[in-house]
């Protein structure tokens, strides 16, 4: 007999592996006997019967219960005293349950909008600086191009991006623009959604609600896993619902309106009630369990799940592989965005449209660390064998740009395959790829080894650990996808213009599904091997 973990061979008559203690023969038929409270009548035949009694005189009737035993095998652990799971029931709504979620989810919210104030005034000077050009996108610039065509003193526009909005964005709200203009009997119609997936200002709530689980569990000192649940869970929705009701409130609105000429215009951004509520949510939920979870002993994170639920090391392992994956690409990412900004300038210098990045670059150290955050979930999909895709639709004009390990560059519908093939050359992105391709190898084979090593190496396991890596990074990928999509009247009819960069979600997950499994099943062999 071989034991499942280490590989050491035992004999038959052995229970447990003699090398590591590995069960060999769970125990899945036996049954244990339990004596029942000291009874004064038989439950049969209601006689009176004695404490000392195991069996009725009268009927025969056994006075004690017999229970199956609980067994343990690979995956089922239980769990250690101090953290051990309770029986847990919902409670019932009030106030005093409520409290800690309300008052965590309002610091979370109130943190969301200090940071967000903060990142808004350390960008505000660069963006003014970068979009004095004389460029379409400075919304000043079209103003006064508007005056002049029509000869009125429109009045200033307000900023364009608020506190409000800087909040959305860093949740990743999609933003929603309508601009209707009449003007001398021709009207103009243009709706344009647009889909954030700056993943640099997803660290703003983060932070955030990272530091409201730490306040939630220390009001109410909760050690069950399943109470630390309900509470993520209960700030995450209040915290969700209060981002809602200020989307409500966000946006940029510039109204004029003209009798004589006549002149209407009327251009207002929005962001999705819904979407709001649900992404809010999903992040709260997220981040501020971690939070609760790290102030337990103010030591570890995840690493407190081995102990509190099944397969528990198995989810310490997915959730830290993702986090240390997205870590290591950012770090690295910007650090050879700093050491290749003179190259990336003279690059974007070459264009007259491009001035703006240039100015950005030059004027703002967190623009340059958004660029690396980017690049790095940009680098991380492409070495999980992702397909990273560029399609713009225009009409009946259709163009694509495609790019992976396996296949390379592939466009089609337009002339910007030259452009691209000399921005890979000059990032040398091909090097990069491979050696993220082996950083992930290296981050799989050791979460492997780490499951085999403390005796959590069946395929049960691994599948609990490479599915949740793999809807970390699935989600990860859906939210860091930039979409556009413009509509506007052309030649007489509706035109429609979109605008897709990102990765396939699905493909995403299942890639990454498989790519994690086979790697971690690896490291299990390198840790029967060593042992």
């Amino acid at each position: 007999m071989y034991c499942s973990t280490c590989g050491t061979e035992n004999p038959a008559t052995n229970n447990y592996c003699l090398n590591d203690g590995t069960i060999l023969k769970p125990d899945k038929g036996k049954f244990s006997i339990h004596a029942s409270p000291a009874a004064t009548f038989c439950s049969g035949c209601g006689s009176s019967v004695s404490a000392k009694d195991n069996y009725c005189l009268a009927c025969g009737s056994t006075l004690h219960s017999y229970q199956k035993t609980a067994f343990v095998k690979d995956g089922l652990k239980p769990a250690s005293t101090g953290t051990a799971i309770k029986s847990f029931s919902i409670p019932k709504i009030n106030i005093t349950i409520l409290k800690p979620a309300i008052i965590s989810s309002i610091i979370g919210l109130v943190l969301v909008l200090i940071l967000s104030f903060g990142l808004l005034q350390m960008n505000t000077q660069a963006v003014k600086t970068a979009f004095s050009q004389d460029t379409d996108v400075n919304i000043t610039y079209l103003i006064e191009s508007l005056r002049e065509q029509t000869g009125m003193d429109l009045p200033e526009p307000g900023a364009i991006i608020g506190l409000t909005d800087m909040m959305m964005m860093s949740h990743l709200v999609s933003a929603e623009l309508d601009a209707n203009m009449d003007s001398f009997d021709e009207k103009y119609n243009i709706s344009i959604k647009l889909s954030f997936g700056l993943v640099f200002i997803l660290l703003i709530p983060a932070i955030a609600l990272f530091v409201s689980g730490i306040v939630h569990r220390n009001m109410t000192g909760d050690e069950n896993p399943y109470s630390l649940l309900y509470g993520a869970a209960s700030t995450a929705i209040l915290y969700g619902i209060l981002l809602a009701i200020l989307s409500l409130f966000s946006g940029f609105s510039y109204d004029v309106k003209n009798a004589t000429p006549k002149f209407l215009l009327d251009v207002s951004t929005s962001y999705s009630f819904f979407g709001a509520f649900l992404k809010g949510t999903m992040i709260a939920f997220l981040f501020s369990m971690l939070g609760m979870l790290f102030s337990l002993n103010y030591r570890r994170v995840t690493g407190h799940l081995r102990d509190m639920f099944p397969f528990g090391d198995a989810l310490h392992q997915g959730i830290s592989t993702f986090f240390r994956g997205f870590i290591i690409f950012s770090v690295v990412m910007i650090f050879i965005v700093q050491n290749t900004f003179k190259k990336i300038a003279l690059f974007a210098g070459e264009f007259s449209d491009a001035e703006y990045l240039t100015n950005l670059m030059d004027k703002s150290f967190s623009f340059i660390l958004a660029i690396g955050t980017q690049l790095g979930a940009l680098i991380w999909n492409l070495a999980s064998f992702g397909s990273f895709t560029a399609s713009t639709t225009e009409g009946m004009d259709v163009s694509t740009m495609s790019y992976s390990m396996l296949s390379g560059l592939q466009t089609s519908g337009d002339e910007l395959g030259s452009e691209i093939q000399l921005a890979l050359a000059m990032t040398d992105i091909g090097l990069y790829i491979k050696f993220a391709a082996l950083v992930l190898v290296g981050l799989f084979v050791w979460s492997g080894y780490s499951l085999s090593k403390n005796g959590m190496a069946s395929i049960k396991s691994l599948a609990v650990y490479s599915l949740v890596y793999s809807i970390l990074f699935a989600l990860f990928t859906y939210f860091a996808k930039i979409q556009f999509i413009g509509e506007a009247p052309e030649h007489g009819g509706p035109g429609v213009i979109e605008m897709m960069i990102g990765f396939g979600s699905f493909a995403a997950f299942l890639k990454a599904f498989i790519f994690a499994f086979l790697c971690a099943y690896a490291g299990t062999f390198i840790r029967k091997w060593r042992s």
